[in-house]
């Protein structure tokens, strides 16, 4: 009966550990996407405000712009209940220009790109942080 308590003792003790790992685990990749988010919006910006600005519109015009719409799409986002997808299909129009424009992203793979950035830089963070 001691052995058995001694074993379940240790297996509590490897499942704790287990666990310890998993939420260092998560915690590593939260701090990844805290760390690393905020320039992936700020890139994005930057190509919002450029494709803005080829429109006509002044740097001042396009950064408010895009300021805006972006704060917009956060919350709507998060008020809605539906999820990314579900919301970007509601959003487009047949033929119009948000689907047009989604159609040249999926053309050249935009968010095949922004899987591939967060997964081969992935490593690069856990290397550093050891």
């Amino acid at each position: 009966m001691e052995t058995k308590k001694n074993a379940q003792t240790g297996g509590d003790k490897i499942d704790r550990e287990q666990t310890m790992i998993g939420k260092q685990h998560n915690h590593d990749v939260s701090a990844y996407f805290y760390q690393s988010v905020e320039a992936y919006f700020s890139l994005l910006k930057e190509a919002m405000m450029k494709g803005a600005m080829e429109h006509g519109l002044s740097e001042e015009t396009a950064k408010n712009l895009v300021f805006q719409t972006m704060l917009g799409a956060a919350e709507m986002l998060e008020k809605s209940g539906k999820t990314p997808e579900e919301l970007r299909r509601n959003i487009m129009s047949p033929g119009g220009t948000t689907e047009a424009a989604i159609s040249v992203l999926e053309q050249y793979g935009y968010k095949d790109t922004i899987v591939q950035a967060i997964i081969q830089s992935s490593p690069l963070f856990t290397e550093e942080s050891i």
